[in-house]
């Protein structure tokens, strides 16, 4: 919860009280999500303008993901339905805790 916490108000800027009180699960999920997408397209841009700099220069590089890997390269492990179920009631049971 804590590092929700952190991206959704300390990053976002989403007031502590909306969050806290009104914000659902499923819109928290959803714009922790968007906040994923948007830093993993920021560095993804980084990335290939890094490549196509080193390989103007050098040639060595075969991919860009060679030149600079990051953790979202390799697949990630499905979370099944019951993970998510869980992970669920947790967030509900730690905000309804903070009521």
């Amino acid at each position: 919860m804590k590092d929700i916490y952190k991206i959704v108000v300390g990053q976002m800027k989403i007031e502590p009280n909306y969050f806290l009180d009104e914000m659902s699960v499923i819109e928290t999920d959803a714009v922790v999500d968007a906040y994923n997408e948007n830093y993993r397209m920021t560095w993804e841009q980084v990335r290939w303008l890094g490549y196509v700099t080193a390989q103007s220069m050098t040639g060595a590089y075969k991919s860009p993901q060679q030149m600079m890997p990051f953790d979202w390269d390799e697949k990630p492990k499905e979370t099944t339905p019951e993970e998510k179920i869980k992970i669920q009631e947790h967030l509900v049971s730690i905000k309804n805790k903070k009521r």
